[in-house]
């Protein structure tokens, strides 16, 4: 039934990061299996304060394995920011120069499945994820559940969510979140945001520090593969949108993070 049902499988990088992350599993894991059974699924890598320092030595070594990588920022943990910036997007640019050197590798979905063209600050609110309208959890006991994050084991008394409406997007993003320009692509758990903060719409301001890293990083790299012809586009219209999205992106973060290393000719804002 491979077809049909897909076994996911988390691995965090080389060995050593594997085992540190997940009690020495590394050798239990058939790779072989899962490249040969699902070659178009993506192994999923998880990146927190401990392990953001060798983000792209662990990415490309799945890459080198054969695997197309998820790699998502941990949610609910400490992070040391002011380090842990520096270090993302250092490695971000590693991961950038990469891609860029090896056109023929889809590059992880931090770096891929972000940046969407950012024409305004008025875009209406959208949900991140499909909680409670296209995804759901059913536990043991058949109850389904928004998504795992909403299960008993996660949740405590206190983490009610039997009000949310989950069709109703406004739910999803605090009044602090409503002039940010990557509002709608700014990877959050809903769930966990409840559990540590109390609300479904209040998120981790360390991740938001780092997700403007991360989106400086996608324009930086998508102004390189438009500059270098790597990618096309249906029409003109969609192509000039992108490019003014990376002007934005590039204008409203590059002074803001300190990281003008991540600008692209086309979308350097000192220029």
């Amino acid at each position: 039934h491979d077809t049909s049902i897909i076994l996911g499988l988390s691995l965090d990088g080389t060995p050593s990061a594997h085992n540190k992350n997940r009690s020495n599993s590394y050798d239990q894991i058939d790779i072989n299996f899962f490249l040969e059974t699902y070659p178009l699924q993506t192994v999923r890598k998880t990146i927190n304060a401990d392990s953001i320092a060798t983000l792209s030595e662990n990415i490309i070594f799945l890459h080198e394995l054969g695997f197309k990588v998820s790699a998502s920022l941990a949610h609910g943990v400490e992070w040391n920011i002011e380090i842990n910036k520096k270090q993302f997007a250092r490695e971000l640019k590693t991961l950038c120069d990469y891609y860029l050197n090896n056109p023929t590798i889809t590059p992880c979905s931090l770096l891929f499945d972000m940046f969407l063209p950012i024409v305004s600050r008025n875009q209406e609110l959208a949900k991140w994820c499909g909680c409670g309208t296209h995804m759901v959890t059913v536990d043991i006991d058949g109850k389904e559940y928004p998504c795992q994050s909403f299960l008993p084991s996660a949740m405590s008394v206190e983490n009610d969510w039997t009000g949310v409406d989950f069709l109703n997007n406004e739910m999803f993003s605090s009044n602090e979140c409503l002039t940010c320009l990557i509002k709608n692509i700014c990877p959050t758990c809903y769930g966990i945001n409840l559990v540590h903060n109390g609300s479904i719409s209040k998120r981790d301001k360390n991740l938001c520090e780092l997700n403007k890293i991360l989106a400086l990083a996608n324009s930086y790299l998508l102004g390189k593969q438009i500059e270098n012809n790597i990618v096309t586009f249906e029409s003109d219209s969609k192509q000039f949108d992108t490019i003014r999205s990376i002007l934005l992106v590039q204008k409203e973060y590059s002074e803001a993070t300190n990281q003008h290393h991540l600008t692209s000719m086309i979308g350097d804002p000192r220029k």
